[in-house]
């Protein structure tokens, strides 16, 4: 139910190993780690200080349930959240590992700077239409789901390699509605 949270909503935290740190957002950091030892994962670990109520915790769970109901290549895989084990303060969310980071960080980088002021992009166009065609490809999977993402960001954008193709995917469905 989107009432409460249920004990067995969450993942058994002695199957998450949090590794090295990836990058701070605003609700804490973001880490590789393994889940049951095997699959690599992004866990993105929301800090005590931003679940100061029960309400503010069932957001970022149900927010995980709609990523979960989500199978779509084009859409970030939610794996589940758990408490933390130290103290059970801090909340884990076990994400699908995106390699490539998110479209800002992939489009930020020192090319950028190099080439400031030119009509030039380092990204080559192709893979430009790519990622534009996978996020609407994401966006119309999200809508045929009755939810509306409403904070499409180059920070929301997760990018990954395939069999060496760079994949856009849909990630942070914290602003999103059921319609």
């Amino acid at each position: 139910s989107d009432e409460k949270i249920e004990l067995e909503d969450l993942l058994n935290t002695e199957d998450i190993e949090v590794g090295a740190e990836l990058g701070k957002g605003a609700f804490g950091t973001v880490n590789e780690g393994l889940y049951q030892k095997v699959m690599r994962v992004a866990i993105k670990k929301v800090s005590a200080e931003h679940l100061t109520d029960a309400a503010t915790m069932l957001d970022i769970v149900n927010e995980n349930r709609r990523l979960a109901k989500c199978d779509s290549p084009f859409v970030t895989r939610c794996i589940g959240t758990a408490r933390e084990m130290e103290g059970g303060r801090a909340l884990l969310i076990v994400l699908e590992l995106c390699n490539l980071g998110d479209l800002k960080g992939h489009t930020n980088d020192g090319q950028w700077k190099i080439l400031k002021g030119s009509n030039m992009c380092p990204v080559p166009h192709g893979e430009m239409i790519s990622i534009t065609l996978h996020v609407l490809l994401g966006l119309a999977y999200v809508h045929g789901k009755k939810m509306v993402h409403r904070d499409i960001a180059a920070r929301n954008i997760m990018l990954k390699t395939d069999k060496g193709i760079v994949v856009a995917k849909l990630a942070d469905l914290g602003m999103s509605r059921e319609m």
